[in-house]
Order: structure tokens, then sequence, then C-alpha cells
């Protein structure tokens, strides 16, 4: 009786304990979730990366991976409504203790045992409709695919988001943001590191300091703000509003704004590209600085070295440029000139 006891019991046992050290010791962690489409998502996380995505899913279907073991690094947890989903990645800390002034005292410190490469990676496939909320630190952010609003804020690592049919509101510190194929508003803050926005339909707001901002292909209106970075606009379809400091302002329009446009910096040089055929009124003053134009204009009010009232055409809608300590130029559409060399 005994020896059969112990045949019984030594394999259960032992497949128990294999149970519960793959459970605690994996490096990987797949999980799907019954919410459906028109659901909220909200992920905060640290020392981590997020990949979320729309699918044709029904379901929110999560996959996991790290080089090491999840379980020794993270406390994952997961918090399910009826139409949301909450994720939360804590990463966890190691203490080391430290002699100093020979062994008379210690001290302890905390520290993460991961190099950013081997950081946890989630991916998150989200049915359309969704309307995602991710908080991130130290970790890279990436979204596409989403047919609903998006928030996304992060510090110390980078935003990345496209083709989003939504709303979009981005924050983030000490990473670069980058945002394209945004059929919605776009709202962007970022400081010490760049914004960069491609093919925006909507009206968009750009805030930044110490980087640059870049946008290419805006067909709604345009409000931006810098410090010691450069505004670089092409493409530019509605109007804009711009304002800088410590950094030069340059916008291509590829047709003449129907609405005023304003350009102010300081210390910066201000450079415009527009249409020579579409009408324009032009008011630029440069305080110590000169102002040139490649584009016949018609005097209508003071005219100096630094100072220019004029009119493209027949005029239209009034341009402001303003800057201390800086040149303005305005030149022919890059377009134009291009076509023009190639003829």
């Amino acid at each position: 009786m005994k020896t059969n006891f112990a045949k019984i019991f030594t394999p259960v046992f032992i497949m128990s304990i294999l149970s519960f050290s793959t459970a605690f010791s994996g490096k990987t962690l797949q999980k799907s979730f019954p919410v459906g489409p028109g659901g909220t998502l909200n992920f905060h996380g640290a020392r981590c990366h997020i990949i979320l995505e729309g699918t044709s899913r029904s379901d929110v279907s999560l996959r996991a991976e790290c080089a090491k073991d999840i379980e020794d690094h993270y406390k994952v947890t997961f918090d399910q409504g009826e139409e949301s989903l909450g994720i939360s990645v804590e990463p966890l800390f190691e203490k080391e203790g430290k002699s100093r002034f020979f062994g008379l005292f210690k001290s302890t410190r905390e520290y993460f045992g991961l190099e950013p490469s081997e950081y946890l990676t989630i991916t998150v496939s989200v049915p359309q409709g969704f309307n995602p909320y991710v908080k991130d630190s130290r970790g890279k952010v990436e979204i596409r695919s989403i047919d609903g609003r998006v928030e996304a804020y992060n510090s110390r690592g980078p935003i990345t988001i496209e083709s989003v049919s939504g709303p979009v509101t981005v924050h983030n510190s000490r990473g670069c943001i980058a945002l394209s194929r945004i059929e919605g508003t776009v709202e962007a803050k970022n400081s010490r590191g760049s914004i960069n926005v491609t093919d925006v339909t909507g009206d968009t707001r750009l805030v930044n300091s110490r980087g640059t901002i870049e946008v290419e292909g805006l067909s709604g209106a345009l409000e931006t703000s810098n410090s010691r970075g450069q505004i670089e606009v092409a493409g530019l379809e509605g109007k804009i509003k711009a304002r800088n400091s410590r950094g030069h302002i340059e916008v291509n329009f590829c047709q003449t704004p129907t609405e005023d446009c304003e350009l102010i910096a300081s210390r910066g040089n201000i450079e415009i590209h527009l249409p020579a055929e579409k009408g324009a009124d032009i008011s630029a003053a440069a305080d110590r600085g000169k102002i040139a134009s490649e584009i016949p204009l018609t005097v209508v009010g003071e005219v100096s070295k630094s100072r220019l009232e004029g009119r493209i055409a027949d005029g239209g809608p009034r341009i402001e440029l303003t800057t201390s300590r800086g040149d303005i130029r305005i030149k022919t559409d890059k377009a134009v000139l291009s076509e023009n060399h190639q003829s």
C-alpha cells in the first residue's frame, strides 16, 4: 500500500511544482478580454513598452513579452468592466546595500534590474471604435489604426501615433512625438523633445520647448508655439498662428490662406513661401533685422529696411510677420520654384 501511494503521489506533486513555476516565472503572457467595440482602455505603466493597435477583433487581446521573467520584475494587474479595461504595469525595484566611509555608514538604493532593451513589451489589439487612454514613463508608446479618441502621455520615451480617425491628445517630456495620418483634431505638448506631424485633416495645436516642431500636410488651422527650437511648416492649407523665441519660423503655404495669419519670433528669422499669383496683404516688422521679398509687392503703407506694409496682387487675408533680432524673407512657393527649375 505504501509503495502504490508513493507511485501515485510523486508525479502529482511534481506536476504541481511545474505548474506553479510556469505561472510565476514566464517571459510571456497572453490574455483576452470580452470587451467589444466602443469600449475604453486605460493603461498605466512605467519602464515598459506599449503597442496598441486596432483590429477587426470583437474582443481585446493582449500579449506581453520580456527578456527575463515577468513576475520577477513587474506587477501586472487588470481591471475589467462591461465596457472598459484597465491595465496597470508596475516595475519592481530591488535594493542594494552600500558601505561608506570605510564601513562606518551603510546606505541602500533602489534599482531596476532590466535595461531598456529588456523591458516588458505589451501588444494590445482592440476592436474598432475603441477609446484608449495611455500613460507611460521611460518606455515607448506606439498607437496605430484606431477609430476613436486617443489620449497618450509619456516621459523619457517616444510616442508614435498613426492612422487614427478621431481626436488625438498627446503630452510628452524628454521624448519625441510623431503623429501621422490623423483624421481629427490634434493637441500635442512636449518639452526637451521634437514634435513631428504629417497629414492631419483637423485643427492642430502644438506647444514645445527645447525641441523642433515640424509639420507637413495640414488642411486645418494651426496654432503653435515654441522656445529654443525651430518651427517648420510645409503644405499648409489653413491659417496659422505661430510664436517662437530663440528659434526660426519657416512656413510654406501650398495655397494663400483664406484667413488672417500671424507669425511672431524673437531672436529668430521668419521665412514664408507663398503662391505669387494669389493675393495677400503683408505687414512685416523686423526691429533688429532686414526684410526682403522676391514676390512683387505694392506698397500701401510704411516701408523701410525693417518695416513693410504691402500687398500681393489684389490683396487678401492679412499675414502679419514680426521679429526682433532676426530677418524676414518672403519667397515664392517652394513647389513653384521646383517646377520652374525642372522645366
